[in-house]
């Protein structure tokens, strides 16, 4: 438990961190476009976790189950925050979309090892 709590407020840290460096506010976190200004690869890998914990933690429709157990089997979290950094990257078009649409987007691509299995589309 102490684990998790110092996790949380470490998170609320660089999520603190990230907004005052940008001069944005914390709402500004809730787009895509927020994933490049996050420092460290550690910190992705941080947010990617936590993304994954509650998305897909929650009562979704199967579509969302399918996606989460092709993640755990074929995708580490080094190989997810790659694949993040490199769509990010690649769709700057895509910055204005919310967070999370903008990981799925990133996971769900056509060569990708989960390709077709975006539960939103």
């Amino acid at each position: 438990m102490r684990t998790f709590i110092w996790r949380v407020v470490f998170f609320a840290t660089i999520i603190s961190s990230v907004a005052l460096a940008q001069e944005t506010s914390h709402a500004d976190f809730q787009f895509f476009g927020t994933w490049k200004s996050i420092p460290t690869k550690d910190d992705k890998e941080f947010v990617y976790m936590g993304f994954i914990n509650g998305y897909f933690a929650a009562d979704r429709p199967p579509a969302y189950r399918t996606l989460a157990m092709c993640l755990d089997k074929k995708v580490s979290t080094e190989q997810a925050v790659a694949m993040i950094d490199k769509y990010s990257t690649d769709n700057p078009q895509r910055w204005t979309v919310p967070l999370p649409m903008g990981i799925i987007e990133a996971l769900t691509v056509k060569d990708g090892p989960c390709p077709e299995l975006n539960p939103v589309k």
